[in-house]
């Protein structure tokens, strides 16, 4: 599951990120103070960085020269700022996109999704994992909302019902980066 930092110091916005995100198979964090941001970036891993411009202590502007001089993610600014300096100045810094509030929900989603895959795509990631990822959207479609661990959850209420020993199954077998297989 990609995990995407949200950084926004209005609650409101923050949450509705949040839930559209989530709701939409992504795992989210949520920072208010622009001062936490870096620190948190070094501890843990994010695929992608959504950053309000206009934050208490460290402004967006700050954050993202920080980010690109030490960490290589996706930055999309979500901001109320819409001069034309403002655009531009966010750009040069290094963001990879710019969405001014009021936004639509489904349409930051949308330029996550698009961002990650160009990211992916021109980091040269995994094929399988794009391939795998590809069968999962064909199977489930490509707007289903779901928790990434749906299938393994119901494949081991199966295994509890059917298996003499659910811990070490001899009808389902799991088989690592495929999926499952069902043994006569």
């Amino acid at each position: 599951m990609e995990k995407i930092l949200v950084v926004e110091d209005d609650k409101n916005i923050a949450q509705l990120e949040i839930d559209y995100l989530n709701s939409s198979g992504y795992e989210t964090s949520w920072i208010s103070d622009g001062a936490k941001v870096i620190g948190e970036l070094r501890q843990n891993s994010y695929d992608l960085l959504l950053l309000d411009l206009m934050l208490p202590n460290v402004d967006g502007y700050e954050i993202c020269r920080s980010v690109r001089d030490e960490i290589d993610i996706p930055i999309l600014m979500v901001t109320a700022r819409t001069e034309s300096v403002d655009v531009i100045r966010g750009l040069g810094l290094g963001a990879d996109d710019y969405i001014t509030k009021p936004f639509d929900p489904s349409q930051l989603v949308a330029r996550v999704r698009s961002h990650l895959r160009q990211y992916h795509r021109l980091k040269g990631e995994n094929q399988q994992h794009a391939e795998t990822k590809e069968t999962h959207e064909k199977i489930w479609g490509y707007d289903y909302v779901s928790d990434a661990a749906t299938v393994s959850v119901h494949i081991n209420r199966l295994r509890e019902k059917i298996e003499d020993d659910a811990r070490n199954p001899q009808i389902i077998e799991t088989i690592w980066g495929a999926g499952y297989r069902l043994n006569s």
